[in-house]
């Protein structure tokens, strides 16, 4: 891609902005928890369920819908 004079090249600003965003410690210290959450990440298994009374809960007889 040929630079402009005084032109701004949107790839090579998101590269910076990236590597930016790469080097900041708050960033740093918060993808160590994104790293060890997904190492213990599980599946969750989606199917239809009667809906109990609450939020997330299933009703009492936990019976899966056909």
């Amino acid at each position: 891609m040929t630079e402009l004079p005084g032109h701004i090249n949107p790839e090579r600003e998101a590269y910076r902005a990236f590597l930016a965003m790469l080097a900041d410690p708050d960033y740093r210290e918060a993808v160590k928890h994104r790293s060890a959450a997904v190492l213990d990440s599980q599946l969750i298994r989606f199917g239809r369920r009667m809906p109990g009374p609450g939020f997330g809960e299933l009703a009492a007889t936990d019976n899966i819908i056909d």
